[in-house]
């Protein structure tokens, strides 16, 4: 090496050794750049058995001194915070006004208007490669204080190591990838798959997602990588349509990485609009999470349907005062109304593990007026009403067990029983632990009969109203004076439909909203 080459790999090497590097022999300078380590992302990477195997021999001072710094560095990557939404957020300038139409996100994604910051030396290194810098700008001295740009070049430059570990797909899929999914809990994005796995991911999405999750929102960011290879797709939520909204991008080389960091940054903008229109109902279960419900019981939600498994059934059952048998009949008698929970497969038992899989999914009641109110309570009185007409209890009617659902047009409001897992007979023998929530005003007679789940009904009805979100609902009289019939156990279901207050009008032809 010619001595201005020594000096300029001297520099380099100053901003991983420090003062170390200005006294350094130039034979050690020299050993390290015929090796490639002259850059502080090669220092990382280096392997320090091959310095130890190298033709030119390496001073053991040296080698510890690198094995020091590497020691040093696996340390500060665990107890460092995760600066990647951050650095997202100050790289975006401004959110989209509105939801780009699938047909427009292509453009929206290589919208170059919010051009990524690197430092000059990457700009420059991007110039010589074709259409590269067109989506990149030097940054400002501000901008790089904060390291946006310098965390961005590392990306771009970055190369791949020798083994099983590449660098570049580390630097793809954890440092831009996974930041995405930070900017919400209640959006699963972006869906990661397989480029040969598009046919499966149709075949596991087979049905509309949830509007508990997404509400009215027409699609969500999936992406496909293998290999070196990215593309991105629109996966409509109401149909199981892909569609491609980037070409493949190849982050092997130069352009592709400044592309797809140019991407992701739009895709967070993108994002973070997405996060606007979601519902504002609280509690849905996150998607493909199973989740402990205590005794053996376990539910999971996935894309629109929930699947609940409850492990050494037949004690769960009797625990419970009721049967297999008994359930089936609860859920048989519910396709009869669409106010309580539905059962799309089962329920069935087998090798006493009880699994039900039901639909739609719902989320907790969240009323803010007497019309709420009374909403709630006219559809509940027709899903027990169901119920009643076969004989059955459902004997759990509790708030949790109440839920909140968008009708088929996304504009209505709907409310449903759901866990029928406690219907019963009327009459039926007792569990041998009473349910949460009874009292001893529940029972008639010292029996479990549909008055009582009226009396529970108006229980849960009045936890509501003292319960809301934004502040208590206050009844009127007229309210109060129909609670007081629902609690009294002297009326039916069938019969409280017809007081005026609830305003059911499904005897005049008209369908339950």
């Amino acid at each position: 090496m010619t001595p201005e080459q020594i000096e300029i790999a001297r520099k380099s090497l100053e901003e991983v050794f420090g003062d170390t590097a200005k006294v350094m022999s130039a034979e050690a300078v020299e050993i390290l750049a015929a090796n490639y380590c002259v850059t502080y992302q090669d220092f990382v990477d280096i392997k320090l058995k091959t310095l130890e195997e190298s033709p030119n021999p390496v001073p053991d001072a040296l080698l510890q001194r690198i094995a020091g710094f590497k020691d040093e560095r696996a340390k500060k990557r665990k107890v460092d915070a995760d600066m990647s939404a951050s650095i997202l957020r100050k790289l975006v300038v401004e959110v989209p006004s509105s939801l780009p139409p699938i047909d427009q996100l292509k453009g929206f994604l290589s919208d170059v208007n919010q051009r990524i910051p690197v430092t000059q030396r990457v700009y420059q290194k991007l110039s010589l490669v074709q259409n590269a810098n067109s989506v990149v700008r030097i940054c400002s001295e501000q901008e790089d204080a904060d390291i946006v740009a310098t965390f961005v070049s590392r990306i771009i430059e970055s190369i791949h190591t020798t083994g099983a570990e590449e660098l570049t797909a580390y630097a793809v899929t954890k440092m831009l990838f996974d930041l995405l999914a930070q900017i919400t809990e209640k959006i699963e994005a972006p869906l990661k798959l397989g480029l040969e796995a598009l046919e499966d991911l149709k075949a596991k999405f087979n049905e509309p997602f949830s509007r508990v999750h997404y509400g009215v929102l027409p699609y969500i960011i999936a992406y496909a990588a293998a290999g070196k290879m990215v593309q991105f797709y629109a996966r409509r939520t109401q149909t199981v349509q892909l569609d491609p909204i980037s070409d493949v991008i190849h982050y092997d080389t130069l352009e592709g990485r400044a592309m797809l960091v140019h991407l992701v940054a739009n895709l967070y903008r993108l994002l973070l609009k997405m996060k606007q229109t979601l519902p504002d109902g609280s509690g849905p279960l996150r998607m493909f999470q199973k989740v402990d419900r205590g005794n053996g019981t376990f539910v999971e939600a996935g894309t629109s349907s929930g699947t609940k498994t409850i492990c050494d059934a037949s004690s769960f059952f009797k625990k419970a005062g009721t049967t297999l048998q008994h359930v089936k009949a609860a859920y048989k008698a519910a396709k009869a109304t669409r106010h309580l929970v539905q059962a799309a497969e089962g329920p069935e038992m087998s090798k006493d593990v009880y699994r039900v899989v039901v639909t739609p999914l719902g989320s907790e009641v969240d009323v803010r007026d007497e019309e709420g109110i009374q909403r709630l309570v006219h559809h509940l009185l027709h899903g027990l009403e169901k119920l009643h007409s076969a004989s059955l209890c459902h004997r759990d009617v509790r708030k949790p067990n109440a839920v909140e659902y968008l009708g088929s047009t996304g504009s209505s409001t709907r409310y449903m029983l759901i866990d029928l897992e406690s219907a019963a007979p009327s009459g039926a023998s007792l569990p041998p632990v009473e349910y949460e929530g009874w009292q001893d005003e529940t029972l008639v007679d010292g029996k479990y009969v549909p008055e009582s789940d009226l009396f529970q009904l108006a229980k849960m009805v009045q936890d509501v109203a003292r319960t809301a979100k934004e502040r208590p609902v206050n009844l009127s009289e007229e309210a109060r004076a129909f609670l007081m019939e629902l609690s009294g156990k002297k009326r039916s279901a069938s019969s409280l439909l017809q007081e005026e207050w609830v305003g059911c009008k499904c005897g005049q032809g008209l369908s339950v909203e």
